[in-house]
């Protein structure tokens, strides 16, 4: 239980700090809480640092923080150094969803959203918060905070663990919905109603769903295996073998012996409760999302979790896909249920036929670039058009994949032929698609027109941060590697791409360029089709699939100063294992014509 009165000293963090500088995926696997806390906000920029070297722990209690804190990554392990350092409470302007979530179910960090106004200059200051009034105190002003609504119980419990042991058995609502006229839908609400066993549900309101899909991966198995027998006794099982994946991906080939012990207990875990969905390193192993479409684990309609943010890769297929921390999936492993807050659904309109060279990664950087990283913070961003409709399934994927790095919950579109197709060749069940209704009330909308969209670059130290590729070619900025891997950039088509551009040529000199496909099906696909061996003759090295240096942890890590080129995600500073390397984010074409060019350029010679 977390104390009425919290005391201590206030830090402050700015906007957009997120997981990957809190605790970051270079120190991986995490020793225990004493690396943990020594390790919290290492890579966030600051001239005072947040936690005491020489003591490995933090003076301050209080962090007061600006927009969209603990973006990035679903890792749980952020709100944890946070709290093994010393923190107790974060006051932010506002919270990146998973964040949020975490610290609520974990019972460690209590999150209050407050636009607070303070700056760096609050650093040292004596704060307190009462959770009783409902207030704060710092340098003898009072603020007034909103009390925590549906949520309180959860947090006044301890977290979620503590509180679904004392929740009712079927809190799904039994009320009288059938004599209403539901209001109309889209497709996230239809499919959570669904979930529910309900007709309809309505925006803002919290709902209980049954999880059809989900999965976890090594980062994070060992630790919910221990709290999976310590919380419901050594003898406990899973609710639904059948419904859970488990992954080697972010680790593999072990980097070293810690790593291979994350390895054994998914071992372990897997003979124990017989999951049927087992991918560990070997002939069928690779990347979480792309193997749960490439299984068919993901169908339309469905409700698709995974303790990865970006689980939202999902809704390419027409299902409602999000990422979850680990108190939340131990409580799925345990029950099939999940709390849900219904959200706002913005609308998101592609009309028009891309020009060459223009891809679905030129599309989504271009909507982060244009809303930010809060611009759809705790929505839904719903696509469609023209350019939706004729798009490939993983191009469909690619888009999906990143509208987390907008602060969506999810992403989401109706099927299409080469979706249908795509489903048809992973799954033997029947499925139907779901649409919005044609009077639904979207929060916003977004309108762009194809032919208008250039391929476009995300520069150091934000998906945000983005530029059109005619301003890069202009500043000529030197690349030292090209990466081409991850969820987003490293699929068949993706990869594919990258060996029509280099058909024939070599890469330039100075460059070093990998490609890391996303499974082995692919690896296989392309060893097969001769794409590998074109990749090879132009001075390519493949790697074996995996996240590796998307996720900073091994296999191709950047040197001090050096400047990356990345199809992947994320770009914040020290992602990719260095915070004093620069990486710049663009589609396999862009990355494509750089590795040939040694700079960065769409233009092919």
């Amino acid at each position: 239980m977390m104390s009425q009165v919290i005391r201590g000293l206030a830090y402050y963090c700015g906007d957009y700090v997120n997981t990957d500088v809190m605790s970051p995926g270079r120190f991986e696997p995490y020793s225990g809480p004493d690396h943990l806390a020594s390790i919290a906000l290492i890579d966030y920029e600051s001239t005072i640092p947040f936690v005491d070297a020489n003591k490995g722990r933090s003076d301050f209690t209080v962090i007061f923080a600006g927009a969209e804190f603990g973006c990035g990554s679903s890792r749980e392990t952020a709100p944890q150094a946070l709290h093994y350092a010393g923190a107790r409470v974060v006051i932010a302007r506002s919270f990146a969803r998973i964040f949020y979530r975490n610290c609520v179910n974990m019972g460690l960090l209590l999150p209050i959203t407050f636009d607070h106004g303070f700056d760096e200059s609050v650093i040292g200051k004596t704060a307190e918060v009462d959770l009783q009034s409902f207030t704060f105190t710092v340098g003898g002003q009072v603020f007034h905070f909103a009390d925590f609504g549906p949520l309180a119980d959860i947090i006044a419990a301890g977290g979620l663990i503590n509180y679904s042991k004392q929740e009712p058995q079927d809190r799904k609502k039994a009320s009288r919905m059938s004599e209403r006229q539901a209001p109309p839908q889209s497709i996230t609400h239809k499919i959570l109603a669904r979930g529910s066993g309900r007709p309809f549900v309505t925006t803002g309101e919290i709902v209980d769903v049954d999880v059809d899909m989900c999965f976890t991966h090594d980062p994070v198995l060992e630790g919910l295996r221990d709290l999976f027998y310590k919380e419901y006794s050594k003898d406990a099982t899973v609710w639904d073998p059948s419904r859970i994946a488990l992954f080697q991906d972010h680790l593999v080939p072990a980097k070293d012996k810690a790593s291979q012990r994350l390895m054994q207990a998914m071992d372990r875990f897997a003979a124990e409760q017989g999951i049927q969905h087992y991918y560990p390193y070997g002939e069928n192993y690779g990347i979480c999302h792309i193997l749960m479409c490439e299984k068919g684990h993901v169908r339309p309609g469905e409700i698709v979790i995974g303790t990865d943010s970006h689980s939202v890769t999902y809704g390419a297929f027409n299902a409602f896909g999000t990422g979850i921390g680990m108190v939340d999936m131990l409580k799925v492993f345990r029950t099939g249920r999940l709390w849900f807050i219904v959200p706002e659904v913005i609308h998101v309109r592609i009309d028009g036929r891309l020009r060459p060279g223009v891809l679905a990664k030129d599309i989504i950087l271009r909507i982060i670039g244009e809303i930010g990283m809060d611009g759809a913070s705790y929505k839904t961003m719903e696509f469609s058009g023209s350019t939706i409709d004729e798009m490939s399934a993983e191009e469909r994927m690619t888009l999906c994949n990143m509208v987390v790095e907008a602060g969506a919950k999810n992403g989401v579109m109706t099927l299409n032929e080469s979706a249908k197709q795509y489903l048809m060749r992973a799954t033997s069940r029947e499925f139907d698609s779901v649409v919005t209704d044609s009077d639904f009330v979207y929060s916003g909308t977004l309108a762009f027109q194809a032919e208008e969209i250039e391929p476009m670059i995300a520069y150091p130290h934000s998906p945000a941060n983005v530029h059109p590729i005619s301003q890069a070619k202009a500043e000529r900025i030197r690349i030292d590697q090209v990466y081409v891997g991850s969820c987003t950039g490293a699929k068949f088509n993706d990869i594919e791409t990258v060996a029509t551009l280099l058909r024939d040529k070599k890469i330039a000199r100075t460059i070093r360029m990998m490609v890391v496909p996303a499974t082995m099906d692919i690896y296989r696909k392309i060893a097969e089709t001769g794409i590998m061996t074109t990749l090879l003759q132009a001075g390519a090295v493949i790697e074996s699939p995996g996240c590796k240096a998307c996720y900073g942890a091994h296999g191709g890590v950047p040197g001090d100063g050096e400047t990356c080129l990345s199809t992947t995600n994320r770009n914040f500073r020290g992602r990719m294992g260095n915070p004093r390397s620069f990486v710049y984010l663009a589609s396999p074409f862009v990355a494509a014509a750089t590795a040939l060019s040694g700079y960065i350029t769409d233009e092919i010679e």
